[in-house]
């Protein structure tokens, strides 16, 4: 996580990596991961990571919300919109959720 918030991006993704490794179904590795990879403009890399986390923890509007918004991004709209309204259903007053709605 330090390497993410010091912006050393492919760091943070060899380490999360490793750390899936070591549990193939770390929650916040995952999470993470997807993150990391977002972050540097790897979204369609990312995004199976966050369709994993989803499968794993489905009620978790931060979960939804980044599977979504990656999607927007990568232009698949309709699918976007099926994870950001979830996201909004489990928390109606998710912030990125809402933006990313707006647009």
């Amino acid at each position: 996580m330090l390497y993410m918030a010091h912006g050393r991006l492919e760091e943070a993704v060899q380490h999360y990596r490793h750390a899936l490794r070591l549990d193939p179904y770390h929650f916040k590795a995952m999470t993470n991961l997807g993150t990391a990879l977002a972050a540097s403009g790897q979204l369609e890399k990312a995004i199976p990571y966050f369709r994993a986390v989803v499968k794993l923890k489905p009620a978790n509007a931060d979960v939804q919300a980044n599977l979504g918004i990656a999607l927007q991004r990568q232009g698949q709209h309709q699918q976007a919109e099926i994870h950001l309204r979830r996201a909004l259903q489990i928390d109606p007053h998710h912030q990125k959720a809402r933006h990313e709605m707006q647009k």
